[in-house]
């Protein structure tokens, strides 16, 4: 069983609550009243993900998918694992972070752990379904897509009535993104544990698959 870079994501996860828990305070500082509670809920965690999903990307998926060894079981303990590492982490410095709760006094007080954690299990979801579609050296767009093009291509936030589009800023008690988010994950983990991917031929890029 070859490595599949347990080390470096729990550093990738150990850094990024220290980012948390740096930019936080400091971009607070400079503006109570800004969106750098949007960026630390939707720009860290989306790390984690591509993190995770680079770790599993291989150059092996066919010898995964047909091996007399149960690899598929190994590939979802991964992933599981990894996400929960990166979520306490992440979780843990979110609610760490001594913000203000008063409306007035900061317009981002609902993000906190809870925001941290479901756009942690929307990204991790959404790169390997990205990886699946795409192989897996482009599993990252889809995750990073939906970070960014909802901002450039809506109006504004409240045009987007569901949240899920405008997933990642979406306060700790939005109940449809949440829901939406353990679904994609849940589909994410049934793709890490095949390693099921659209044939080469279907696909707008052949690079890897999931694997």
């Amino acid at each position: 069983m070859r490595s599949r870079h347990w080390l470096a994501n729990v550093a990738i996860a150990l850094i990024s609550a220290g980012l948390i828990e740096v930019c936080g305070p400091i971009g607070y500082s400079l503006n109570p009243l800004g969106g750098y509670l949007v960026a630390v809920a939707a720009q860290i965690p989306l790390v984690n993900a591509v993190s995770t999903g680079a770790s599993l990307a291989s150059a092996t998926t066919v010898q995964d998918r047909y091996s007399a060894r149960n690899v598929g079981a190994w590939r979802l303990i991964h992933y599981l694992a990894m996400t929960l590492v990166a979520g306490i982490a992440v979780g843990l410095a979110a609610s760490a972070l001594n913000i203000s709760s008063e409306p007035e006094l900061s317009s981002y007080s609902g993000f906190g752990a809870v925001a941290e954690v479901r756009n942690l299990l929307a990204f991790t979801g959404a790169a390997f379904i990205g990886a699946s579609a795409f192989g897996g050296a482009f599993g990252w767009t889809v995750p990073l897509a939906w970070a960014t093009l909802p901002f450039l291509l809506l109006r504004g936030a409240n045009s987007d009535t569901t949240g899920l589009l405008t997933l990642v800023i979406q306060p700790d008690t939005a109940f449809t993104p949440m829901l939406a988010a353990v679904i994609i994950f849940v589909v994410g983990a049934a793709l890490a544990a095949s390693a099921w991917s659209l044939p080469e031929s279907w696909k707008l890029w052949r690079g890897r698959a999931v694997g």
